[in-house]
Formats: structure tokens, C-alpha cells, sequence
């Protein structure tokens, strides 16, 4: 996996997630969800996520933090269009910051797992 470090360090990740709700809250799909969260908390989570899953560690666990990142969602009613909206302003956010493929894909592998805890019929 890359590191910290090569992504820019953890002002990058910061950036990174600060670039993710900025994305999130301009999407008209998504900011009711986000609205009247606490912020600086959730991009707190995704910065520290993104360091844990980055980091060298094989037994990083990528599923149980990501899912404490997006819990506030569950019993919302979030649709699959959301989840797949949210999914993709990640898919954009990493990528500016500068992962690599593989590493993004397995990073939205985690998310995708989260969807069946999320999006509700």
C-alpha cells in the first residue's frame, strides 16, 4: 500500500477529505443527509480512515472505521443513487489526491460494503 507520507502526509489527507464533503454537500442528491452533522468530526473520521487504510499494516481493518465515517446515514432511507453518488465523489476525491488505481479500487471495495448496512429498501 502507498503511505502517508506519499500522498502529501496528513495535511493531504485533510485536504482530501475536506475536498470529499466539500463534493458530498455540493451534490443537491446528497447535502440533506450531511446537513446538521457535525462537519469537522466526519472529515476527522475520513482523514483518519484514509491514514489507517494507506498505512503498511496487513490487519487494518478497512471496514469498521469507514462504516463509523457514514453511520450517521444508516436509518435515513438512503437510495442506491446516493450511495453510488457518495461512491463516486470518493472515487474522485482519492484520485485527486493522488492514489493509485489499485488502491482506489480497493478502498471503494470497502465502501461498496457498506452497502447493504446503508441503503434500505
Amino acid at each position: 500500500m502507498s503511505s502517508v507520507i506519499e500522498v502529501g502526509g496528513d495535511e493531504a489527507l485533510r485536504t482530501n477529505a475536506d475536498l470529499l464533503f466539500k463534493l458530498i454537500l455540493g451534490d443537491d442528491r446528497l447535502r440533506a443527509l450531511f446537513e446538521g452533522e457535525d462537519q469537522a468530526a466526519l472529515r476527522d473520521k475520513q482523514a483518519t480512515y484514509l491514514a489507517a487504510f494507506l498505512s503498511e499494516e496487513d490487519d487494518v481493518d478497512t471496514v469498521g472505521p469507514l462504516k463509523q465515517v457514514y453511520a450517521h446515514l444508516e436509518g435515513k432511507g438512503l437510495t442506491d443513487e446516493q450511495f453510488d453518488a457518495i461512491y463516486d465523489h470518493l472515487h474522485d476525491a482519492m484520485a485527486h489526491l493522488g492514489i493509485t488505481g489499485g488502491m482506489v479500487h480497493f478502498m471503494l471495495e470497502a465502501f461498496e460494503d457498506l452497502r447493504e448496512d446503508l441503503v434500505k429498501p
